[in-house]
């Protein structure tokens, strides 16, 4: 089962769609537990929509990795990219996660 995953996402890449709007984030969001692969698909989208940029914050946020979640997000405010209605309660519960762990909160 593994493999023919594998072999899916493979296709879906050399194929270009990973660029696709609505393809890249379903793969984003399939590849998150092996966060690597899905950095990288989602570092070959060259001007990723805010629908990808919620699948990375889900995959991360999923994976726990909510520290590096939060680090991505102040870097889509530099790049000037619009959260939607979908952003803030991702990243709203990794910092309920990351405050029950350090007691403090990280301001946005």
């Amino acid at each position: 089962m593994r493999k023919k995953r594998h072999l899916q996402e493979t296709q879906i890449i050399i194929h270009g769609f990973e660029q696709n709007d609505y393809v890249a984030p379903r793969i984003i969001t399939t590849c998150a537990l092996p966060k690597k692969i899905a950095r990288k698909v989602f570092d070959r989208i060259p001007d990723p929509n805010t629908s990808s940029w919620n699948a990375v914050f889900k995959g991360y946020a999923q994976s726990e990795f909510h520290r590096e979640e939060v680090v991505l997000f102040r870097r889509t405010k530099k790049l000037d990219v619009s959260p939607n209605c979908f952003t803030f309660p991702i990243l709203l519960k990794s910092c309920w996660k990351i405050c029950t762990k350090v007691t403090k909160c990280i301001v946005l």
